[in-house]
C-alpha cells in the first residue's frame, strides 16, 4: 500500500501540473468565448499542447536513472494530465460553455479517469519485477537453443555481463525473480500458438526452452497445439523408432491440464460452409445445385478454419475463372485442395486417368481409389470417365467440364492456357452483334490472331446453345457474310471446315428452336446457294419439309456452270444432293448436255465424294453404279479404253482432278467381281446356316443399276447368282413356314393330350 501511495503520490502531482499551467495559459492568453479567437491564437493553444506532449516524452525516456521512479511516475502523470487537459481543450475549445468551475470539474474528472487507468495497469506490472525479468533476458540472450544444439554467443556474454556487474550472479538473479513472482497477486499467463506449424527441430527447442528456463511460480503457460504433429516431432527427439506413443507419453507430462477442443457437428460445418458460399455465388452471379453441393460434401468438412480456408480460395479464385469453368467442378477442386491435398496433386499428376478412364490406368484406379474412398462419388460426379466406358458427351465440353481436356488445364492454371479463347471474348462477339455486327469482323479477326480460327469457332458453337433464337441468327448471318468473303480465297473449300461446321452447328440449332428464322435468314441467297443447301440438307435430311424445300432450291439453280465456280468438294456434295432428291428423268435430262459437250475427266468428277477411299469395293461399287445409271455404258467404254487400267496404288496419290477419271476405271474392273462375290458370299451363309440373309438396300438398289445398264458380257454370271439368291431365300423362307406350322400343330395336340 505504501508503494501504491508513493506513486498516486507523484501521479497527482505531475497531473495537476500540466492540469494547472495549461488552464492558465489558455485563460491568460486567450480571450474570453464571447469575443471570439482568432485563427492565430488557436494555433497557439495547439503549439503549447504539443511542447508539453514531446516534453512528456523526453521527460520520461531522458531523465537521470536516479530521478528513475520520479521519471516513471511524475511524468507519467504530466502526459495523463496532458491528456485530459488536450481532451478538455478538443471539446471546449472556441465552445466554452458555463463557468470556470464548472470547466475545471471537467478536467479533473478526466485527469483522475487517465490516473486510474495507469495506477491499475503499474499494479499489474510491477516495476521491479519488469527491470528484473529484462536483466535476466539479457544475461541469457547470449544462450541459445538451436538446431543441431546449444549456441553461446560468447561477445554478447561477455558485453552484457559488463554492463550488469551488480548482477553477474544469474543464480541470484533469479531467486530475486522467483521472489517477486511468489508476491504477486495477479498470475502472469503466457500464450504460445501455432507451435505444431513450426518444424520438428523448431518443436523441440520450444518445448526445451519452456522446461529449462521459464518454470516460475506464479507463471502460466497456455499452448495451443496439434496433439499428432506435436507427438510426432516429439517422438523423432526421444525415442530410437520414432514411436508416437513415446511423443505422446512426453507430451502428457508436460501438459498439466490438456483442454481438447470439442468436436463440431459436421451438419453444422456443412450449413455454415454453404451459408458462407452462397453470398460468395450470389455476388458473382452464378449458381450451383445446393443439394448436390450438399450432399457431395456431407461428412468432408473436416474443421472451422478448413471452411474459411475453402471460402477464401473461392474467393480469391472464382472471380478470375468463373466464366470459362463449370462452377461445380471448380468448387469441388478447391474443396478437395483443402481437405485433401493430396488427392489434388494426384488429380493433377495423373491426368490422364481421369480423363480417359480406367483403360490402360487399372494400377492407378486401384491405388486412388482405395487410398481416397470417401471421395469416390465426387470423383465420379467430377470425372465420369473412371466409372464408365460411354464416349464422351459433347455437352461437357459446352459446360465447359473438367472431365474435358479441352477445359482441365485451366482448373489448375486459375487462367486460360496460351491460344484459349475466354468467356469473355466471346461475350464481346455475341455483344457487338446487337450493333448490327458492324464491329464483329474486326473483333474475330483480332481474336483469331492470338488463338486460332478452330478454337474461335469451337468456342462460339458451344456458346450457342445458351444464345437466344435472335442471337443466333444473327450469328448465322455475319458467318454467311464471312464466309462469301474469304470462300475465293481458299483453294480447296474451308481449310479447318470450322467454319462451315459452325455455321452448320448454328443453323442446327436455329431450325430446332425457330425455324421460320432460319428461311428468313441469308442462308438461302443465290450468292451461297451451294453452301447453305449443303449445309441444310446434311443437317435436316430426314425431315420431310425439308426434302421438299431443299429439292426445290436444287432443281431450279442445278447446272455444271454452277459446280465449276465452286470448289471441287463443295461441288460434289451438292452434286450428290441433287443426285438424292432429282428423279431418274431429271438426273439424266440434266446431265445429257455434259455428255454432249465436255469431256469426259470434266464431268466424272462430281459424281465421286473425295473424302471416300477408293479401295472400298463397296464404295467403288456405288460409285460405278451412279455413272452407269445416268450415262450410257457404250458412252462410258471407249473412255475407259482411253484411259486404261492402273493399280490403285499407282494413282491414290494424285490430284482429285487427275485421279478420279483412274477411279472409275478401277471401279469397272473390279464392281462386277465385288458384286459376285457378295451374292456368293450370302448364298454360302443361307445354305450353311438354313437361316434368311438379305442384302443391304443399296446393295440390292446397286445389284439392279448394274444388271439393268452393266456391260452385258460381264452381267451374265450375275445374273444367275441374284436369280438363285432369290431362290434360295424363297426355299428357305418356305421350309422355315412349314416347320413353324408342324411345331404348332404338335403344340396344339400336346394341348389337348393334357
Amino acid at each position: 500500500m505504501k508503494v501504491l501511495s508513493n506513486r498516486l503520490i507523484f501521479i497527482y502531482l505531475g497531473s495537476a501540473l500540466v492540469t494547472f499551467i495549461s488552464f492558465l495559459v489558455i485563460r491568460i492568453f486567450i480571450q474570453e468565448p464571447s469575443q471570439g479567437y482568432s485563427i492565430y491564437e488557436k494555433q497557439l493553444v495547439w503549439t503549447l499542447l504539443i511542447i508539453a506532449i514531446v516534453a512528456a516524452l523526453l521527460g520520461y525516456y531522458k531523465a537521470p536513472k536516479r530521478l528513475s521512479l520520479l521519471r516513471k511516475y511524475v511524468f507519467l502523470g504530466w502526459a495523463c494530465g496532458l491528456a485530459a487537459n488536450y481532451y478538455s481543450v478538443k471539446n471546449h475549445y472556441g465552445y466554452f460553455t458555463g463557468n470556470t468551475l464548472s470547466n475545471l470539474f471537467d478536467l479533473l474528472m478526466y485527469t483522475t479517469l487517465a490516473i486510474a487507468i495507469v495506477v491499475i495497469i503499474s499494479t499489474v506490472l510491477d516495476h521491479d519485477l519488469t527491470q528484473l525479468l529484462k536483466m535476466y533476458a539479457r544475461l541469457l540472450s547470449p544462450v541459445s537453443l538451436r538446431p543441431p544444439g546449444l549456441i553461446i554467443n560468447f561477445k554478447d556474454m561477455l558485453f552484457n555481463t559488463i554492463q550488469n556487474k551488480e548482477n553477474q550472479d544469474i543464480n541470484e538473479l533469479r531467486d530475486k525473480i522467483l521472489d517477486q513472482l511468489k508476491s504477486q497477486t495477479v498470475p502472469i499467463m503466457v500464450f504460445l500458438d501455432d507451435i505444431d506449424r513450426l518444424d520438428n527441430k523448431e518443436i523441440q527447442t520450444v518445448f526445451k526452452l519452456v522446461r529449462m528456463i521459464a518454470d516460475f511460480p506464479n507463471v502460466t503457460y497456455v499452448i495451443a497445439l496439434d496433439e499428432q504433429v506435436i507427438s510426432s516431432s516429439l517422438a523423432q527427439l526421444y525415442s530410437k523408432d520414432y514411436a508416437k506413443e513415446v511423443g505422446r507419453a512426453y507430451l502428457e507430462k508436460f501438459i498439466q491440464v490438456p483442454i481438447y477442443l470439442p468436436r463440431v457437428d459436421k451438419s453444422l460445418l456443412n450449413e455454415l460452409c454453404w451459408d458462407k458460399l452462397g453470398e460468395i455465388l450470389q455476388f458473382y452471379s452464378t449458381s450451383i445445385d445446393r443439394e448436390l453441393f450438399v450432399l457431395m460434401t456431407e461428412g468432408l468438412v473436416s474443421t472451422p478454419r478448413n471452411v474459411k480456408r475453402f471460402l477464401n480460395l473461392v474467393n480469391i479464385f472464382l472471380p478470375l475463372v468463373h466464366k470459362d469453368v463449370y462452377t461445380l467442378d471448380f468448387l469441388f477442386l478447391l474443396f478437395i485442395k483443402v481437405e485433401k491435398p493430396t488427392l489434388f496433386e494426384e488429380i493433377f499428376r495423373h491426368s490422364d486417368f481421369f480423363l480417359s478412364g480406367i483403360k490402360g490406368n487399372e494400377n492407378i484406379a486401384k491405388e486412388i481409389t482405395d487410398k481416397h474412398v470417401e471421395y469416390s462419388r465426387m470423383l465420379e460426379l467430377m470425372f465420369p470417365a473412371i466409372v464408365s466406358d460411354q464416349s464422351k458427351n459433347p455437352r461437357w465440353s459446352i459446360d465447359k467440364r473438367i472431365c474435358t481436356l479441352d477445359h482441365f488445364w485451366t482448373y489448375f492454371m486459375y487462367s486460360l492456357p496460351d491460344g484459349k479463347v475466354s468467356q469473355a471474348q466471346v461475350d464481346t462477339l455475341f455483344n457487338s452483334l446487337l450493333n448490327e455486327g458492324h464491329t464483329f469482323h474486326e473483333l474475330y479477326t483480332g481474336i483469331q490472331r492470338t488463338s486460332s480460327v478452330k478454337e474461335l469457332n469451337q468456342k462460339l458453337s458451344w456458346d450457342c446453345f445458351r444464345r437466344t433464337a435472335k442471337e443466333k441468327r444473327l450469328l448465322l448471318d455475319v458467318l454467311l457474310t464471312r464466309y462469301d468473303d474469304l470462300y475465293p480465297l481458299w483453294e480447296s473449300g474451308d481449310p479447318s471446315l470450322s467454319l462451315s461446321s459452325l455455321i452448320m452447328d448454328v443453323s442446327r440449332l436455329l431450325w430446332k428452336e425457330a425455324p421460320d428464322l432460319l428461311l428468313q435468314s441469308g442462308l438461302f441467297r443465290p450468292r451461297r446457294i451451294m453452301t447453305s443447301t449443303i449445309t441444310f440438307y446434311n443437317i435436316f435430311g430426314n425431315d420431310s419439309t425439308v426434302k421438299s424445300l431443299t429439292k426445290e432450291l436444287v432443281s431450279n439453280v442445278f447446272s455444271y456452270d454452277l459446280l465449276s465456280r465452286h470448289d471441287l468438294e463443295d461441288a460434289q456434295q451438292f452434286f450428290n444432293v441433287w443426285y438424292q432428291l432429282s428423279t431418274d428423268e431429271d438426273k439424266k435430262s440434266g446431265v445429257e448436255p455434259w455428255i454432249k459437250d465436255l469431256e469426259f475427266n470434266q464431268y466424272i468428277k462430281y459424281f465421286w465424294m473425295e473424302k471416300l477411299d477408293p479401295r472400298e469395293d463397296e464404295l467403288l461399287l456405288s460409285f460405278y453404279c451412279k455413272v452407269i445409271h445416268l450415262i450410257s455404258i457404250n458412252v462410258l467404254v471407249p473412255e475407259i479404253e482411253r484411259i486404261g487400267f492402273r493399280n490403285v496404288n499407282q494413282f491414290i496419290n494424285l490430284s482429285p482432278e487427275q485421279k478420279i477419271p483412274y477411279i472409275f476405271t478401277y471401279a469397272h474392273q473390279n464392281s462386277y467381281k465385288h458384286a459376285r462375290s457378295m451374292v456368293t458370299k450370302v448364298i454360302n451363309q443361307m445354305l450353311h446356316e438354313q437361316q434368311v440373309v438379305s442384302l443391304k438396300n443399296h446393295i440390292m438398289v446397286n445389284l439392279e443399276i448394274l444388271l439393268q445398264h452393266g456391260e452385258i458380257n460381264k452381267l451374265a454370271d450375275l445374273a444367275n447368282l441374284v436369280e438363285e439368291y432369290h431362290t434360295v431365300q424363297a426355299e428357305i423362307t418356305e421350309q422355315n413356314v412349314e416347320q413353324q406350322e408342324a411345331y404348332e400343330e404338335v403344340l396344339g395336340q400336346l394341348r389337348e393330350n393334357e
